[in-house]
């Protein structure tokens, strides 16, 4: 019988495998799904045990080679969150008979893993999501694919990509997996918080009532989203890219009744200096607990291919800065190599240590301020964005470090930094 604690990624890998189905995932006070199993039904065959991916870890693995990479696509480009790459690859798939999954909202705008084998389904698999999504049975249903003889691609966190390895438990020829550089996975619970937060906001400045549909919300709601009446979500974007790839905005986009009862979108948008969602999350405030101690750093996911974004291009290469997004592509095996191969992105080689310089969390696990998480996930009777203000202002340090950062840009004395840092290794 499993039981590992906080130590669990929540990748469902256990539940899925139960012969028995004892094992049901369910949240717990921070809104993150951890395995519950009913003793009654357990016969002790220990599978769930064998299928863990934290009582399994693999062994790194290095890199066949490195991209920096984007789609041609300019489309493409601006409906992803980098360079366009997954969508290259998916497009791949599907056009050999394949099917592919990601990531992506259902109607209770919770984001879940799914699957597409059309073209059109990519739409909703694209972009980022800065939450950890819910597996669901989506195991069970790439092993079924396979055993058909399907082609499969599938993608997910790190933690995913091993909890499906260790529930297949062989390889499969026809299985393709992708990950991409993880910085750690945010509570469901929480960004379910902060879309009620939202929510609640609009139909305040949509309203001349405001009273009537402003409602504080101080803690993680244990029921689904609320919409007041006259109010529907029509999409989220973590990285929308109307302002740019590395100013991007947290957008949600409401539908609205026109006069003559056309649907039109308005657009409720942060930049990302200015959404508390955000601002949380890179302050590590509420990830996993898992996260700050990360089994699968140093690609020891297992997967064929790691994709993310790849900062600082102009400091590699100037021509590609064009700020609507550059991916960073590490191939790690031959799988994953013919696949890339057969894209028609645009690429440039480059060693590895380029990449993992420009983004850390490749080897390096989120760091944890304890007292900070306590007291957000406490509450403190503030609302969700006031709580985010309370626990996430820059210290002075921050402060200076950020205007001599941005005063070396303009001078372009960082690409000098970054040289002298690759070098040094």
């Amino acid at each position: 019988m499993i039981d590992i604690g906080k130590k669990c990624c929540g990748c469902n890998s256990c539940a899925q495998s139960c012969p028995k189905q004892c094992i049901s995932m369910s949240e717990d006070n921070e809104g993150f799904l951890y395995p519950s199993v009913d003793t009654n039904l357990c016969v002790e065959c220990h599978l769930c045990e064998k299928v863990c991916p934290v009582l399994n870890i693999s062994s790194g693995q290095y890199p066949i080679s490195c991209y920096a990479a984007k789609s041609p696509d300019e489309q493409i480009r601006k409906e992803s969150s980098s360079g366009g790459i997954f969508s290259l690859l998916a497009q791949k798939i599907i056009e050999n008979d394949g099917v592919v999954f990601g990531a992506a909202f259902n109607k209770k705008w919770e984001v879940v893993h799914c699957y597409t084998e059309t073209l059109e389904g990519l739409n909703s698999l694209r972009g980022s999501k800065y939450v950890q999504s819910k597996i669901g049975n989506a195991y069970e249903q790439v092993k079924t694919f396979l055993k058909n003889g399907r082609l499969v691609l599938f993608s997910g966190t790190p933690c995913q990509i091993a909890g499906l390895k260790t529930f297949l438990r062989k390889d499969y020829e026809n299985l393709i997996t992708l990950d991409f550089v993880c910085h750690g996975v945010p509570s469901p619970g929480v960004l379910r918080w902060y879309l009620q937060e939202q929510i609640y906001y609009y139909a305040a400045r949509k309203s001349s009532k405001n009273s009537v549909f402003h409602s504080s919300i101080l803690s993680i709601p244990q029921r689904e989203i609320y919409f007041p009446d006259g109010v529907e979500l029509d999409n989220v974007f973590f990285r929308d890219k109307r302002k740019g790839w590395k100013k991007y905005c947290f957008s949600l986009l409401f539908a609205e009744a026109s006069a003559d009862g056309k649907k039109n979108t308005v657009s409720f948008s942060y930049v990302l200096n200015e959404c508390k969602y955000l601002d949380g999350f890179f302050n590590d405030l509420y990830l996993r607990p898992c996260c700050y101690g990360c089994n699968f750093k140093g690609l020891r996911s297992g997967a064929d291919i790691t994709i993310g974004d790849f900062w600082n291009i102009h400091t590699y290469n100037r021509k590609w800065d064009d700020d609507k997004g550059v991916s960073c592509v590490i191939v790690q095996s031959k799988k994953g190599k013919e696949l890339f191969s057969k894209t028609d992105s645009d690429t440039i080689e480059v060693p590895y240590d380029v990449i993992t310089l420009r983004n850390p969390s490749i080897n390096h696990s989120a760091k944890i301020d304890k007292t900070k998480r306590e007291i957000f996930f406490a509450g403190q009777n503030k609302e969700f964005s006031s709580l985010i203000d309370s626990l996430c202002k820059p210290s002075f340090k921050q402060r200076v470090y950020k205007e001599i950062y941005n005063l070396l840009e303009v001078v372009g004395l960082m690409r000098i930094i970054h040289l002298i840092k690759y070098y040094k290794r």
